[in-house]
């Protein structure tokens, strides 16, 4: 199965009113997120199911793998 993951390098913190932030420790580039972003992120790190949880889901996840905040790992079941 295929299983998402942060990037080497990236941390996410969720922000205690809503909302993510991405960081990467070594270009210090960031990334902020809204709530709703920031809990499609949560799902989808959680269970790669939820990139089929509508266009949004699938946008954003889109988005995350192409600018390289995520990757996927294969993991032999």
């Amino acid at each position: 199965m295929t299983t998402p993951r942060l990037a080497r390098h990236v941390t996410l913190t969720r922000l205690p009113y809503g909302g993510a932030v991405l960081v990467c420790s070594l270009t210090l580039r960031l990334a902020e997120y809204g709530e709703t972003d920031a809990d499609i992120l949560g799902r989808l790190l959680a269970d790669a199911t939820a990139a089929s949880d509508g266009e949004r889901a699938a946008r954003l996840t889109k988005h995350l793998l192409e600018s390289g905040w995520l990757v996927f790992d294969q993991e032999p079941r």
